[in-house]
């Protein structure tokens, strides 16, 4: 039977896979200043952006939970972002499908050149708390 032969390189590839991730797992929690949970930002979106290896922008994003914490992709779930500087950028949820959007953070924190936010995101597993402040009126 052949079948050993065969099943021993495929595990080989299997075991090895394709080299080191060039990511780093990113999570954390957006809160607003005071340390309380932005819990009504469920929905929106935590976005990263460094510049690779290659010099192109790399982007990765986490959707905000119930609870005001993410956990950001750039290509599988999970995977992070690649390690270095990051701008950050926080979006509002979307708009119901019906009625008006809620706003519940200034505009100012929907881009990469007006948020303010920058993070350092090493080699390994990286935990950050995102701070911002809530739209003007709420």
């Amino acid at each position: 039977m052949n079948r050993p032969r065969t099943l021993v390189p495929l595990a080989l590839i299997l075991l090895t896979g394709c080299g080191p991730s060039p990511y780093s797992p990113v999570r954390g929690v957006v809160q607003y200043p005071g340390g309380t949970p932005a819990t009504d930002l469920a929905g929106g979106q935590v976005v990263f952006e460094a510049n690779g290896p290659d010099g192109r922008a790399v982007t990765a994003t986490g959707v905000i939970g119930p609870d005001g914490r993410f956990q950001l992709t750039a290509v599988t779930p999970g995977d992070g972002t690649v390690p270095g500087p990051n701008r950050c950028l926080v979006t509002n949820p979307p708009a119901p499908a019906e009625g008006p959007a809620r706003r519940a953070i200034d505009a100012k924190y929907e881009s990469f050149d007006t948020s303010g936010l920058s993070f350092d995101v090493t080699t390994g597993a990286n935990e950050f708390t995102v701070v911002v402040e809530r739209a003007a009126g709420r």
